[in-house]
């Protein structure tokens, strides 16, 4: 009889584990400043709390833009499901506004397509302007294994290299990539990880009416989301990350969960005849436009850093989570 309730005891927890998971990331835009954001998500069921800090140290005008549209001594959003409603709590001001959770409306009016459609054609006439020279995709298992914040994992480099030549003025560019990873092989405990998670998603999805695809693996990996926020900053000139469609093959060596990833992208070329020249259109030439009159030193053998982004996971437990976790402090007031 024991026997029976520790067996059904410890799938009851497995079924009905909460998760709570922290990580802090560094990023750093050239031109612009530095950013470290830190976080905890904590899912219970049809509940999440995202708890973050952000701080940015501003360089130039730019950076002082990018610190006021970043900048929090603290911020909490709350999801409750069960209410169709999200709260955003401002800690250090001690209030919060309620949203309703409802379905996305179409994004694209007929004009809006056109206006894609119009783009669209005129990026394939600029592709003809240039030429890709050298194209260079990699990664390397280093074959050793580090213990990071109690996780054991595996160390990988990843690199790219891109050069592309104008063919109106001949002028060469070179964008690469560098990133250092260390994953988890622990599959177990991030497959569990996963299905906390999508306890959560998919009925948040549900009511978005879309269908919940957890975040792409390389995605991750490539710090999409952190040019994402370069993006917010940069209006009207977007940046991109790495395009790896063409790349699974070797992105396949990787094995395990991220734990720790630290990028960096670097530019060399001649930065002036690029903001002008509309055949370099792709890439990363949205951000060189934006810092090409900012002062940016040259690093070795005429590299710039443009961007570097390093995540760490710092823990995750699946220990019981209060229910008053998420609710609203009774000092808060609504706005």
């Amino acid at each position: 009889m024991v026997r029976f309730i520790f067996i059904f005891l410890t799938i009851y927890a497995m079924a009905f584990a909460d998760l709570k998971e922290e990580f802090v990331a560094h990023i750093s835009f050239s031109g612009l400043g530095s950013m470290k954001y830190s976080a905890i998500s904590y899912y219970k069921g049809e509940w999440k709390k995202d708890h973050s800090v952000t701080k940015f140290k501003s360089k130039g005008f730019l950076g002082k833009i990018a610190a006021k549209l970043l900048s929090n001594d603290g911020k909490e959003t709350i999801y409750d499901l069960k209410k169709k409603v999200i709260y955003d709590l401002d800690l250090a001001d001690e209030t919060y506004t309620e949203r309703d959770i409802s379905k996305f409306e179409a994004p694209f009016t007929e004009s809006d397509k056109q206006e894609v459609e119009i783009e669209q054609g005129e990026e394939s006439e600029e592709d003809k302007s240039y030429k890709v020279l050298r194209e260079v995709f990699k990664v390397i298992d280093k074959n050793e294994d580090k213990k990071i914040n109690n996780f054991d994992t595996h160390h990988y480099i990843i690199y790219y290299v891109s050069e592309v030549q104008d063919l109106e003025t001949k002028k060469i560019r070179t964008d690469s990539m560098f990133i250092d990873l260390y994953n988890s092989n622990d599959i177990d405990l991030f497959k569990k990880v996963s299905e906390e998670k999508k306890k959560f998603y998919v009925p948040y999805y549900k009511l978005l009416g879309l269908e919940y695809k957890k975040q792409d693996y390389y995605d991750q990996i490539f710090g999409k989301s952190w040019f994402g926020y370069l993006n917010s900053i940069n209006k009207g000139e977007k940046t991109e990350s790495v395009k790896y469609d063409n790349e699974i093959e070797e992105l396949k060596k990787i094995k395990g969960y991220p734990i720790l990833i630290n990028g960096a992208f670097f530019h060399k070329g001649d930065d002036k005849s690029q903001s002008e020249d509309k055949g370099f259109s792709g890439g990363f030439s949205g951000l060189v436009k934006k810092i090409s009159k900012e002062k940016n030193k040259k690093g070795q053998n005429g590299y710039k850093k443009l961007f570097s982004y390093k995540y760490e996971l710092i823990n995750i437990s699946f220990d019981n989570i209060d229910d008053k976790e998420f609710e609203i402090p009774n000092n808060f007031d609504k706005m």
